[in-house]
């Protein structure tokens, strides 16, 4: 572990990676409370909102693996990262004006193309620095700050609401800022490979098996994504849960993360990703059905902490696959292809649960019930898929 945080560029994301969600986590769980609650939109049209904003990402996730390739992610990330500044100052002014809607949901919607950008292009930052065996453990590093924090970003963003909702989103502009001095500091090789041609959309087509993989990945989060809008409302709604204790909760998360994620792949070192990814699907359903059981504070954290043991088996592997899988000289445009599927499968999951939420929130049992109905159909279609002989050849299973 010590010579993985030694590689500067994967130290560099590491850092990042923690600014962004201590700042952009509350940003996320409270912006469907302050529509709700403050602006008095409805739930139905509040997933619509972040489905669309998820929509918007999946094309530049492709357009911005194949910019990567040619250009190297330094140049991408010093981009990107004063762009977001720039939006998420903007979300401030508009809550702090109390602007007209549309604005907000403009500004928000744009945010997210910028972040898949940036997500695809850390990867390849961490790729392009790091060796085959180092990776897993890179990518769970970065995940574990990621939480660290997440795990104290609700926690502030819940306090700062009392002072006002622009506050929360004035926080990720000033952190975004902080990561391009940081990128402009640290990353300086480039991961540009060089003599990469053809249409800017490239997209690996002929690469059937990993098409086949990175499908079903991302039909995992479809199942995991719940996790977020439809439990923040659910928790507001149903168990009547102040802004403070649901920041608590989703801190829990980040707490579990950082302190199992490691022991977690020590555990499950000769269980294959694939695998881990459908583990992981039964675990996230399992959870999310415990929803139903109750309201009570201390199990609502505790099942927390047991839904990101299912968070902690899928999420490090998914990006190691993909640089198992990924061509050196694609590696933008493969990891942009994961992104692509994420944003194109993975928005339909709070859309669906806020429908479902306004419709049938008051049957807890039956409502988390489809939802664990769903993680497991995901997880049988991962398990039947990793049999074939044509999967198992290509990762070596």
């Amino acid at each position: 572990m010590n010579s993985v945080v030694a590689i500067r560029p994967v130290a560099a994301v590491i850092a990042a990676e923690f600014m962004r969600t201590f700042t952009r986590s509350a940003a996320w769980i409270f912006m469907p409370l302050y529509l709700e609650r403050v602006r008095h939109i409805p739930y139905g049209f509040i997933g619509l909102i972040f489905t669309v904003a998820s929509m918007a990402a999946f094309p530049f996730a492709l357009l911005g693996g194949n910019l990567i390739d040619r250009l190297g992610s330094r140049k991408i990330l010093l981009t990107v990262s004063p762009l977001l500044s720039i939006v998420f100052f903007s979300m401030s002014f508009l809550v702090y004006s109390e602007a007209r809607s549309i604005y907000l949901y403009a500004a928000f919607i744009s945010s997210f193309p910028l972040a898949t950008v940036q997500a695809t292009a850390d990867s390849v930052v961490v790729t392009h620095a790091t060796e085959l065996d180092q990776r897993i453990t890179a990518f769970s590093l970065t995940r574990i700050s990621a939480n660290v924090g997440f795990s104290a970003g609700p926690v502030l963003g819940g306090a700062l609401s009392a002072l006002g909702y622009h506050i929360i989103f004035a926080m990720p502009a000033i952190a975004a800022i902080c990561e391009t001095l940081l990128y402009w500091a640290i990353v300086r090789q480039d991961t540009r490979a060089g003599g990469v041609e053809g249409a800017v959309f490239h997209f690996p087509w002929d690469d059937r098996v990993f098409i086949l993989v990175v499908l079903l990945v991302s039909l995992s989060w479809f199942g995991a994504g719940q996790w977020g809008t439809t439990l923040t409302l659910f928790l507001s709604s149903q168990y009547g849960i102040s802004n403070l204790m649901i920041g608590a909760i989703y801190a829990s998360n980040g707490v579990a993360v950082a302190v199992l994620q490691l022991p977690m792949n020590r555990l499950l070192r000769r269980i294959d990703e694939v695998l881990r990814i459908g583990l992981g699907s039964v675990i996230y359903g399992v959870a999310f059905f415990l929803y139903s059981v109750s309201g009570n504070i201390f199990f609502l954290i505790g099942n927390t902490v047991f839904l990101t043991l299912g968070e902690n088996t899928i999420s490090p592997v998914m990006n190691s696959l993909v640089s198992r899988m990924a061509p050196p000289e694609r590696r933008g445009a493969y990891f942009g292809t994961l992104q692509f599927f994420n944003g194109f499968i993975s928005p339909l999951a709070p859309l669906m649960g806020s429908e479902m939420l306004q419709s049938i929130g008051g049957h807890h049992h039956t409502f988390w019930g489809i939802i664990m109905a769903i993680n497991l159909s995901v997880a049988a279609a991962i398990l039947s898929v990793r049999r074939l002989r044509g999967v198992r050849e290509r990762l070596s299973l």
